[in-house]
């Protein structure tokens, strides 16, 4: 029996939500946590336990027992956390922007967890466990990410802990459930896609089954997604909207929580692709918050430049990310 790797020391879990805690093998099983108690005997591939929601609070010790075996985790809090999706953009590293390195500061209580990905160069992996802020590491932090994370300490004085599942390059349909494919008009044909130079993009599902299935079905506070430049054409840009709001119940299915609110971030404007197709897109997801309940749409084209496909300027996009979230 196997803890997944979101469970070690300096783990984050989401205030005011069950806490989930799960992992793989057969075998007893026995949890303390904050005096709840989950004790079961598991017979399948897979377990989970779920443990009572919690307030803000920490740092707390953790008991896992599986088959005999004690693990005691400790500087276990319990706080905000984000899934940071979504493509490049989303991945789009500090180092690479044009941010005030003098601002930066080491943050204990900020935290990243990454998953695994389908595409080397990353410099944290999830056996690295919750990765703390500090000089040393933030630079290969998501930018966005680590900004956002950095004005919601700010304004709450929360614990914050930052869940990544990205891929640059990567297009909806790869964040899918194999389910969603039932849909026969999200059977694009591949000359009728925007971008297939990418093996993660010959198919559907891939990454919703290698990445998003690694952190289902942990708590959190809110998807944050930054995607669409790959599936700028003319077909994928008119379903755009419809399997944007696919993802979006199928996660919360996912996730078991109906209710989880989805920050989409509409992509910016670029001069290299000032097209119907592109400008479709942002138009899905600036309709998506009116279509979809607990959803909201920040705007980043008039605080981007639209020179760059990745604009540098991410700071004052982080700060209406952290804004959406505390609305």
């Amino acid at each position: 029996m196997r803890l997944n790797d979101l469970f070690c020391d300096g783990a984050v879990f989401q205030a005011n939500k069950p806490i989930r805690i799960f992992g793989t093998g057969g075998g007893k099983i026995e949890i303390n946590f904050c005096g709840n108690r989950f004790e079961s005997e598991n017979v399948g591939a897979c377990w989970e336990a779920e443990l009572p929601a919690m307030p803000y609070g920490g740092p707390y010790e953790l008991e896992i027992t599986l088959d005999g075996r004690k693990r005691v985790l400790h500087d276990i809090y319990i706080g905000d956390v984000y899934i940071l999706a979504g493509q490049s953009n989303m991945q789009f590293k500090l180092r690479e922007s044009d941010y005030d390195w003098n601002l930066c500061k080491k943050d204990s209580f900020l935290r990243l967890f990454s998953t695994e990905r389908v595409q080397a160069g990353e410099s944290f992996f999830p056996q690295d466990g919750w990765i703390k802020a500090d000089e040393t590491n933030i630079a290969d932090w998501s930018c966005l990410g680590y900004l956002a994370g950095k004005e919601l300490r700010e304004k709450n004085d929360r614990v914050i802990g930052l869940i990544t599942c990205y891929q640059g390059a990567a297009d909806i349909q790869n964040f899918l459930p194999d389910s969603a494919f039932e849909n026969p008009s999200f059977n694009i044909p591949d000359n009728e896609r925007f971008d297939l130079n990418y093996h993660w993009n010959k198919g559907h599902s891939l990454l919703y089954n290698f990445q998003v299935k690694q952190i289902i079905p942990y708590q959190s506070a809110a998807v944050i997604w930054y995607q669409g430049e790959s599936n700028a054409s003319e077909k994928e840009s008119r379903l755009y909207g419809e399997m944007l709001s696919c993802l979006i119940h199928s996660w919360r299915e996912a996730f078991k929580d109906q209710t989880l609110p989805f920050i989409i971030v509409q992509i910016a404007d670029y001069i290299g692709r000032d097209n119907a197709f592109w400008h479709r897109i942002q138009q899905a997801q600036e309709e998506i918050q009116h279509k979809e309940q607990y959803v909201k749409t920040v705007v980043s084209r008039d605080v981007c430049e639209n020179t760059d496909i990745h604009p540098k300027r991410k700071y004052e996009l982080a700060k209406r990310i952290a804004d959406a979230v505390c609305k």
